[in-house]
């Protein structure tokens, strides 16, 4: 994958991006609609934005920051969306993160040589021991909303793209380490998660 490459269709992503950053622009609009007297994309407007909008109850209950000023963290606006003015403040913030991490980047990112994304795979890169990768992270590429992003991954004419991974992998690498130590096969390289659930696991010392 390294040397070969990613195919990539360079001019239906610029079209994906230029999309985005219309959609962008509607964002923005419609946040200024919902909140015309604060540019809650700011931080320091935003706090102010939390403590108008919130009940007594609800403020003495919201998460602070270290200074004791009321947490902006993306999560806990996820949980209170319905809140005025936030909702269109994750989606203008959903899109930026879009653009700025998959938009041109990605573009500038294709080898002018082969037309390809090269990207370096790191053995145990993470900190779970997974592999992770850069320049650029194939591995994080969008989906879930951006359903039809990962069509610009297109095998040339003739050839294919193949997904593969392993199969619940941690979970057998431990029922591995599980049966060597117990003396006896695990029950955990059972497929069925409703069967480890269920079956005790080997007593062992």
């Amino acid at each position: 994958m390294e040397l070969n490459g990613m195919p990539i269709n360079i001019d239906t992503h610029r079209n994906q991006v230029a999309r985005w950053k219309t959609d962008l622009v509607a964002a923005e609009t419609a946040l200024r609609n919902a909140s015309p007297l604060r540019d809650i994309q700011r931080p320091a407007e935003l706090q102010i934005h939390l403590s108008e909008v919130l009940t007594d109850e609800a403020a003495t209950a919201w998460p602070r920051t270290s200074t004791g000023k009321l947490s902006t963290r993306r999560q806990q606006l996820q949980l209170n969306a319905d809140l005025p003015a936030i909702d269109e403040l994750l989606k203008v913030r959903a899109l930026r993160k879009l653009i700025e991490a998959f938009g041109d980047n990605l573009i500038n990112a294709v080898s002018p040589v082969t037309g390809r994304l090269h990207t370096s795979f790191l053995i145990a890169g993470a900190s779970t021991g997974r592999f992770s990768a850069r320049g650029p992270n194939l591995q994080q590429m969008p989906k879930g909303k951006q359903k039809g992003f990962r069509r610009i991954f297109a095998a040339p004419a003739g050839q294919l793209v193949m997904a593969l991974d392993y199969s619940q992998i941690e979970l057998r690498a431990v029922a591995e380490i599980v049966s060597y130590w117990a003396g006896e096969d695990s029950v955990l390289p059972n497929p069925s998660p409703e069967v480890w659930m269920r079956t005790p696991l080997p007593r062992w010392r």
